[in-house]
C-alpha cells in the first residue's frame, strides 16, 4: 500500500508541474486585424465626404485565445450619426464596441476617430413620367399594309 500512494504523489506531482509549465509558458501574442466598418445615418441626411470603409485594430492576448480569431467575429464597426443633426459631426472607435474573448485587449485603433460633414441629402430623382397624347412607334420594322 505506501508503494501505491507513492507512485499517485509522483504522479500528480509530475501533472501539476506539467500543467504549470504549460500556463507559464502559454505565448503572449499581438494580432492586427482590418476590420468594417458600417455607418448609421438619420433620415434626410447625407455624408459630403465617405469614411473610411475599415480600421486596423492591434490585438493582444494568449495565442490559443486569438488563433480562432477573425475581423466577422470582432466587427463590423458600427459609426453612429442617427442622433446627430446637419453640420460636423465627431466619431470615434472605443476598444469596449469590439466583440473580444476573454483575456483579449486592444492595444491600438487606426483611425480612431474623426469628423464628418452631414448634409440634408439631395432628394432622388423622380422616374420619367410618359407623355400624354397620341402614341406612335419610335423604331421598329415597318409594318405591312
Amino acid at each position: 500500500m505506501g508503494r501505491t500512494k507513492l507512485t499517485l504523489a509522483l504522479l500528480a506531482l509530475g501533472v501539476s508541474l506539467a500543467l504549470f509549465v504549460l500556463v507559464r509558458g502559454e505565448r503572449h501574442v499581438a494580432l492586427s486585424y482590418v476590420v468594417p466598418c458600417e455607418v448609421a445615418l438619420p433620415a434626410g441626411l447625407a455624408l459630403t465626404a465617405p469614411l473610411p470603409p475599415d480600421v486596423t485594430v492591434t490585438f493582444s492576448g494568449p495565442w490559443r485565445r486569438l488563433r480562432s480569431l477573425s475581423p466577422a467575429d470582432v466587427g463590423p464597426i458600427r459609426i453612429d450619426f442617427s442622433r446627430v443633426r446637419a453640420g460636423s459631426a465627431s466619431w470615434s472607435v472605443r476598444p469596449e464596441s469590439l466583440h473580444l474573448p476573454r483575456d483579449v485587449h486592444v492595444d491600438s485603433v487606426f483611425p480612431a476617430q474623426g469628423t464628418a460633414d452631414l448634409r440634408p441629402a439631395a432628394p432622388a430623382p423622380s422616374p420619367p413620367q410618359p407623355r400624354r397624347g397620341a402614341a406612335r412607334r419610335l423604331r421598329g420594322p415597318e409594318s405591312e399594309r
